[in-house]
């Protein structure tokens, strides 16, 4: 039996203590495999034929195991034939009692006659080798189940519902458009004939670009979306990072401690910000230090504010404005400790971060 028309199960909902738990089993010859576990009866088997049923319906049956000549569960199968279901295979879904002890001996009897359990995604590699979705729309799938903010979860949803891919197909057809055009000119060019102006099909490739362009400046994006924002709160020794780690948290998190070096390790939180995952990271205050503990918390620190999206740099303005060896580009300066100023000092910092 081919790989991709051999029987596969797996569960759809997570395997534990619940009302109900999902089943899905697809490929070709579903249908005479599940009849050979499913009764009318709960009494005695009663062999039903699915391939009789008529799609996209639902039927309340028995799971039954034949060796023992009893009933295992009260189930509700959907049925879905080929091609339109998920995979564009026969497809049963089975709705359980919830349970780890009813889905095993389930599993048990689906593998008993034949069927295999699934691998990771299996469902959707079949749905697109099967035509059912293009490649973005498969992907789009785990994205969508691992969304951990509305901004992602609408990302992947568009991408899901083929829009991405619309757009794709929409440049690539314009695309074949300009490259006939250009065939067409070269072929009649002793002719003197001109189809289309050199000044307008050269304005028509460069917003083609243009277009790309964008394209591929959505994937920096796309990806924050998705991943998340990193944003490391970076400094020196005790000007309070782990204090407004805390404060953004909403909970007390990291260790705060008047002791210069107290955060020898960075530590790490996700929290949704209008909508937008950030991975905020609180890292060790960067210094000269003898101290091997701490010089390896402070190469983390260093390590990471190279690789983070967002710097929040963090000064102690009792110390005044001092060198800027940590900021760039990616930065936002902010001034700690402003209400230990008590008046005694020209440097302004009104619209400071107090902590």
């Amino acid at each position: 039996m081919s790989e991709i028309r051999k029987i596969i199960f797996a569960p759809l909902t997570l395997i534990g203590q619940s009302a109900i738990s999902v089943i899905r089993v697809s490929g070709e010859g579903t249908f005479e495999l599940v009849s050979n576990i499913v009764s009318k009866s709960f009494s005695r088997f009663e062999l039903l034929d699915l391939s009789k049923f008529y799609p996209n319906t639902l039927h309340h049956v028995y799971i039954f195991d034949k060796d023992k000549n009893e009933a295992v569960d009260e189930v509700i199968l959907s049925v879905f034939k080929g091609p339109h279901s998920y995979t564009g295979e026969d497809t049963v879904e089975i709705s359980s009692h919830g349970g780890l002890y009813i889905y095993s001996k389930i599993n048990d009897l689906l593998a008993k006659w034949g069927a295999v359990a699934a691998m990771p995604g299996e469902f959707t590699k079949r749905a697109f080798l099967n035509g059912k979705m293009d490649l973005a729309q498969a992907e789009s799938v785990a994205e969508l189940i691992k969304s951990r903010s509305e901004e992602s979860r609408k990302l992947a949803f568009s991408q899901l519902t083929g829009e991405y891919s619309a757009k794709i197909n929409s440049l690539r057809q314009e695309l074949i458009n300009y490259c006939s055009l250009l065939e067409l000119e070269l072929d009649f060019s002793e002719e003197g004939l001109e189809f289309v102006s050199r000044d307008e099909l050269i304005m028509r490739i460069d917003t083609l670009i243009n277009e790309f362009k964008r394209l591929v400046d959505t994937y920096y994006t796309g990806k924050l979306i998705r991943d998340g924002i990193n944003l490391a709160i970076v400094g020196e020794p005790n000007v309070g990072k782990s204090s407004l780690f805390n404060y953004l948290l909403n909970y007390d998190r990291a260790i705060v401690s008047d002791i210069p070096g107290t955060t020898r390790d960075y530590i790490s939180e996700t929290l949704t910000i209008d909508g937008f995952p950030v991975n905020l990271i609180d890292t060790a205050g960067i210094r000269e230090s003898s101290e091997e503990i701490e010089e390896a918390g402070i190469k983390k620190s260093i390590s990471i504010r190279e690789r983070a999206d967002l710097l929040i740099v963090l000064k102690d303005a009792t110390a005044g404005l001092g060198n800027d060896k940590i900021s760039g580009d990616n930065s936002i300066i902010a001034y700690n400790k402003c209400d230990l100023l008590n008046g005694h000092s020209d440097f302004n910092c009104k619209d400071s971060l107090l902590i």
